[in-house]
């Protein structure tokens, strides 16, 4: 059995059909065996309706589609909350990345939301699912981050 997390810009390549990256992801769920567990982090639902929220008003059907998607998501995928394990994680994995930088305001603010999806990731034992560079970064600090990038096939 493995354990994924699925990164915001996965699931909105899953859900967007006319994605350059929509067939690899979707031909990489296909892969999975019955017995692996997919994820759906909480802050990427956080993140997917404050995006639900910020469409233009004329942008009903667009609207409507992702909402429908968040919804088919919710009901697939196992919704991953946070814990206090994880804020253990976070702290560790936060106090890494900034001291990989030159320590200025911004980037200590910075990939506050990133590093929170890795820790969760780590907490959950799972392989962290996205193509975002940051991410490989992070994994270099910490080896208890596993990353996969399904947007090839």
């Amino acid at each position: 059995m493995n354990n994924y997390i699925i990164d915001t810009n996965i699931f909105e390549w899953i859900s967007d059909r006319s994605h350059p990256h929509h067939l690899a992801c979707v031909e990489h769920l296909s892969l999975l065996s019955d017995d692996d567990v997919v994820y759906f982090p909480i802050i990427s639902l956080y993140e997917t309706q404050y995006s639900i929220a910020n469409f233009p008003s004329n942008a009903t059907e667009e609207k409507g589609r992702v909402q429908a998607a968040l919804d088919s998501a919710l009901g697939s995928f196992t919704l991953a909350n946070l814990s206090t394990a994880g804020a253990v994680i976070f702290g560790e994995l936060k106090s890494k990345y900034k001291s990989s930088l030159p320590n200025t305001k911004e980037n200590i603010k910075k990939h506050n939301f990133d590093i929170l999806l890795a820790s969760i990731s780590i907490d959950y034992a799972a392989t962290l699912v996205s193509n975002d560079k940051i991410f490989k970064q992070i994994e270099s600090l910490d080896s208890r981050l596993n990353t996969a990038d399904w947007s090839t096939r």
